[in-house]
């Protein structure tokens, strides 16, 4: 919703590959709707689709990797930032910082099967805006494998 795979695909080399949560989560479940209505518990199909995009790090890690990815649970990135560090993984994280305005207009416009539903999109975007967010603080100089790339400002 926030333009994420879109920069990726349009602004990274060819040779990086892209991981897109949303696109693993259709293809598992369907649409975004399905997912997020999925009865599964959240932290389960969170760790299916993680581990169904670490699957592919794992069988081509010559390659640099783009993850899109909202980021808004550090257990879901968790995974992207050990490879980068233990596998010497190149990994592209990329994120948008959208505002709330524009999040909620992008999904009220979205077809119904790709709207996520109101109470999870208002949770994401406190997850995301919260002070405390782990991505905030993310600095790390043992990581130079593993940079965040925010597209906004060239959106």
């Amino acid at each position: 919703g926030a333009g994420k795979s879109t920069w990726a695909k349009n602004n990274l080399p060819p040779h990086c590959l892209r991981l897109e949560r949303d696109r693993v989560r259709e293809c598992l479940f369907g649409s975004r709707r399905t997912y997020h209505e999925h009865p599964f518990e959240r932290d389960v199909k969170s760790r299916v689709v993680t581990e169904t995009m670490m699957t592919a790090m794992r069988q081509w890690p010559e390659y640099c990797w783009a993850v899109t990815d909202t980021a808004t649970r550090f257990d879901s990135v968790q995974p992207f930032i050990e490879a980068a560090l233990f596998r010497q993984v190149p990994v592209t994280f990329v994120q948008f910082d959208r505002s709330d305005d524009y999040l909620w207009e992008i999904n009220r416009t979205r077809p119904l099967t790709d709207r996520i539903p109101d109470e999870i999109l208002a949770e994401m975007i406190a997850l995301y805006r919260a002070e405390d967010a782990w991505w905030r603080e993310f600095q790390d100089p043992l990581l130079p494998l593993f940079q965040f790339m925010d597209g906004t400002a060239c959106s």
